[in-house]
């Protein structure tokens, strides 16, 4: 039955505040806006330098923090303070870790010896300018929200949520806020479906219980409230047709079983 309602109808599609997301089954694929990082940064808390230059002492030229951008390029024999995140400055090509440096008077001491690369993440290393980052169907999480905002996107596409109409069966069964004779019971079943809707996503609607006094229609009239209820479709459906049945279950077959 899911496969035939899939072939039958699309589903719809909104958009939502990102904000509002979480949860929500994402209607198209979205790509990363530029490269990420946008540029090669520092993987630790330490001193951007040239590898070749290394073991040895060098001269301190300036420091960079995240949200920064060091606005000259790195010479021979020269080191720059770096922390971690903030972009790595031309003419470096490594960082060595603060715990293992030595600084004193403008000058660090570092012992070992650095690979080009070491403790650096290079631009693009995340994802590239236009690499898909999420496909279309994904059901969104933090995580996915996350990269969302990442990639700019303060609203995004959506399928809207579907809409499951709840109907109790039952001349036993009342509404919640009635008090039942010995003989009913209270709408219980309806309201434990109904938050199983929601958690797997979608929406629930009650239906009166049609045991609650003025909730019964005459048979006349069962078709349209049934429609009313459960459906925007037309209230006198084609004759042999049992949407309502598939929609409002028991209440429906039995409520209009002469209606088809």
């Amino acid at each position: 039955m899911v496969d035939a309602v899939r072939a039958a109808r699309e589903p719809a599609i909104e958009e939502t505040d990102l904000a509002d997301a979480m949860g929500r089954v994402l209607a198209e694929p979205v790509a990363a806006d530029r490269d990420f990082p946008a540029m090669a940064r520092s993987a630790r808390d330490g001193f951007a330098v040239r590898a070749a230059d290394l073991p040895g002492g060098l001269d301190i030229a300036g420091e960079v923090r995240a949200g920064e951008r060091f606005t000259g390029e790195l010479g021979p024999g020269q080191a720059v303070g770096i922390m971690t995140g903030a972009p790595v400055p031309a003419g470096a090509d490594a960082v060595a870790m603060v715990e293992h440096t030595v600084s004193s008077g403008g000058r660090v001491r570092i012992e070992g010896p650095l690979l080009p690369g070491e403790n650096i993440n290079p631009r693009g290393c995340e994802a590239a300018a236009g690499e898909g980052l999420l496909d279309a169907g994904k059901r969104l999480d933090y995580t996915d929200i996350a990269l969302l905002a990442a990639t700019g996107l303060g609203r995004v596409r959506v399928y809207r949520r579907p809409r499951a109409a709840i109907v109790p069966t039952g001349d036993e069964v009342v509404e919640v806020g009635e008090t039942p004779a010995g003989y009913q019971v209270r709408n219980s079943n309806a309201w434990a479906l109904a938050a199983q809707v929601v958690r797997a996503g979608g929406l629930g609607r009650f239906c009166p219980s049609p045991a609650t006094p003025g909730n019964t229609p005459a048979r006349s009239s069962r078709a349209a409230w049934i429609a009313t209820c459960c459906s925007s479709r037309a209230a006198s459906p084609p004759a042999g047709t049992t949407w309502w049945s598939r929609c409002c279950g028991r209440w429906a077959r039995r409520s209009i079983s002469t209606a088809c």
